[in-house]
């Protein structure tokens, strides 16, 4: 959606963890961006609340709060939906080959599909709003046959709740449009426990 959204510069995906001081800024210009092109959304931060004995930090909490009282960010405490030593070891041993930005922390974006709303859009903090994109809380979109991620659920009464292009295609979550609910949430959690990661 390069009319909508843009990452500024070169996204550093595969850079050690950003610092608070950058986290800040990012977040900062991300709120600045979607206020500037006048979205009639809500703008919620996920902050997560950590286990003991690390919990959140004092500086994340001004953070969050500055947030609040300078763009109108509504500030939503989640959990992640499992902690790190639960991982199976295939996909530990996967994160630690191939690390992202922030690795099991990651999943922190599954707590998305438990927010109290209707309708999510849910952005990386790097990404900035160039025009009004509200129009993507109404988009209807529906798996194509053979592209549901989760095989086999039809099977069992449910509906494919991701697609993509095919199963082993690549995921971008960047920019996710979601439609919060508690029953997917913990069927992608169990997936993630349960699912043999073997990329070879």
């Amino acid at each position: 959606l390069p009319r909508l959204f843009r990452l500024p510069g070169t996204a550093q995906r595969l850079a050690p963890r950003r610092s608070l001081v950058e986290k800040n800024l990012e977040l900062r210009a991300a709120a600045a961006s979607l206020r500037a092109v006048g979205t009639r959304a809500s703008i919620v931060l996920m902050v997560p609340e950590l286990p003991p004995p690390r919990g959140t930090s004092e500086a994340a909490r001004i953070v969050s709060q500055r947030l609040a009282e300078d763009y109108g960010v509504e500030i939503m405490h989640v959990t992640f939906p499992f902690v790190e030593a639960e991982l199976p070891s295939s996909l530990a041993a996967l994160l630690s080959n191939n690390p992202n930005c922030c690795g099991w922390r990651e999943y922190l974006k599954l707590a998305a599909w438990t927010l109290p709303f209707d309708r999510v859009a849910l952005l990386d903090s790097e990404m900035q709003a160039v025009s009004n994109a509200d129009e993507i809380f109404d988009l209807e979109v529906e798996a194509e046959e053979g592209a549901a991620i989760e095989e086999g659920r039809e099977a069992e009464g449910e509906e494919p709740f991701m697609a993509t292009v095919a199963t082993s295609a690549p995921l971008n979550g960047g920019l996710i449009v979601l439609t919060p609910s508690n029953a997917t949430h913990h069927r992608m959690a169990r997936a993630v426990l349960t699912t043999p990661f073997d990329m070879a």
